[in-house]
């Protein structure tokens, strides 16, 4: 008997959990699964504004750093352009009174090499007149150094007036037949 009322009790639990089962709700009806998933996706929202504000901070924090490093970079840029300008400036420099210097050797050392002492206008026909020879220690005078396989010529005078303003002078070459020609100019300093 004990086995009957033991499988009739186990009987009438089994129809009680039946009918319990088909009074619930099915699971997607529940609030209680609902409230969960509500708790984790606030829970879920919060975390990752957290993260969110955190890698903003740090990444605000790297830009700024790189800001002021690509600053140092830039003026660290700037001087040294600088430098390279004044360095071109001077070798530029450098360049050109290393070629002046090449032109006169070429001149100077030329086998056709020619001559000429010079002697202000007025001073030359008085002289002639006069039958004196200049030796360049009153007024404007000056020595003409040319070669024509060296394609150039050098100047050399002494005794200019300094012209007014910083004018210019200008330099003729006057043939025996024909026109003047304008050969150079140069600046007269005071």
């Amino acid at each position: 008997m004990e086995r009957g009322e033991s499988e009739s009790n186990s009987t009438a639990r089994d129809a009680s959990d039946e009918s319990a089962i088909a009074s619930r709700p099915p699971r997607h009806l529940r609030v209680g699964l609902w409230q969960a998933l509500a708790g984790v996706s606030i829970a879920l929202a919060v975390a990752s504004l957290i993260v969110t504000a955190e890698l903003s901070r740090a990444l605000a924090h790297r830009t700024n750093y790189v800001n002021r490093r690509v600053a140092s970079l830039n003026a660290v840029v700037r001087s040294l352009r600088s430098q390279n300008a004044t360095a071109q400036k001077k070798l530029g420099s450098e360049r050109e009174h290393a070629s002046v210097g090449e032109v006169f050797e070429k001149i100077l050392f030329a086998p056709d090499l020619r001559t000429i002492k010079l002697i202000a206008p007025n001073e030359k026909e008085e002289k002639e007149k006069a039958g004196i020879q200049s030796d360049g220690a009153h007024g404007a005078s000056g020595r003409l150094a040319m070669s024509e396989s060296a394609g150039g010529a050098m100047l050399e005078a002494s005794g200019l007036k300094p012209s007014e303003n910083f004018k210019v002078y200008r330099i003729w070459w006057m043939p025996k037949r024909g026109a003047p020609v304008w050969a150079a100019d140069f600046s007269g300093r005071r």
